[in-house]
């Protein structure tokens, strides 16, 4: 059988989604806080005696830059449904790598911690005094773990969940996170000044899924782009090869009330 022939059978066999992947292209937007950005609110430390009780912490459900309004941790991640959305080789070594979160002066960083289905979530305990981990799962089974200082936990997950899950410490109140379980690499973070971006996607028709902590999944964001538009928290575009920038996408105060 000759080379082109063979070649172009183990093509076919893989499927189609293997050739709509000849191209790839990266989606980036910024999201911006359209209004008078509030003030940080401090946070009482109701328990932990005194180390806890000596740190200063602030509010941080809503993070957002006072000099450019860019508005952090929101979660933007690309929805399977189901479809066999193929993966770019750069991500190939991803899933043997641990997301790493750490109980550190009584808080939980990352704010938001998204980890695959192939991967590991690892946490570890900095600080001098025991911490809590609870997070109850739909589709997973939930767990409820305590850590002693100095120590480390791992624990994989065996299915995709439909939106973050509240991370918590049932020790210390005050100590909260958010915990997103993906069975894709497409999920990014928006960074301290609202900029976000999702690389190597496939070219094609895709749907993208937004979330914040205080908003959930309902918003309808106001877009400075003429590329797609936001429906209910969803956005549905052609992604094209090379750069997909949708601009700014901007969120109103009413859309962080209760």
């Amino acid at each position: 059988m000759c080379y082109r022939l063979r070649t172009l059978l183990i093509v076919l066999a893989l499927g189609p989604s293997l050739v709509q992947a000849a191209e790839w292209g990266d989606l980036t937007m910024r999201f911006v806080y359209f209004g008078d950005p509030p003030k940080p609110k401090s946070l009482e430390t109701e328990t932990g005696g005194a180390f806890c009780g000596a740190k200063r912490l602030v509010d941080e459900s809503l993070v957002i830059d006072q000099s450019d309004r860019g508005i952090a941790n929101v979660l933007v991640w690309l929805l399977r449904d189901g479809a066999d959305v193929p993966v770019h080789t750069s991500y190939s070594t991803l899933a043997s790598s641990a997301v790493k979160i750490v109980s550190r002066d009584c808080r939980i960083e990352p704010r938001i911690a998204v980890v695959q289905t192939a991967q590991k979530l690892h946490w570890s305990n900095d600080d001098p005094i025991g911490h809590g981990l609870k997070c109850n799962l739909i589709k997973n089974d939930p767990f409820d773990t305590l850590l002693q200082s100095g120590t480390s936990w791992e624990r994989q997950f065996e299915k995709p969940e439909s939106q973050p899950a509240p991370l918590m410490c049932n020790i210390h109140p005050q100590m909260r996170a958010y915990l997103f379980i993906h069975d894709s690499p497409y999920a990014s973070i928006s960074d301290s000044h609202g900029r976000l971006t999702i690389r190597s996607m496939p070219t094609g028709q895709r749907t993208c899924i937004m979330w914040h902590e205080k908003v959930g999944l309902k918003t309808t964001p106001l877009s400075t782009s003429d590329v797609a538009q936001w429906s209910g928290g969803r956005l549905t575009l052609a992604v094209k090869s090379g750069l997909n920038d949708l601009g700014e996408i901007k969120l109103t105060p009413e859309m962080f009330r209760p």
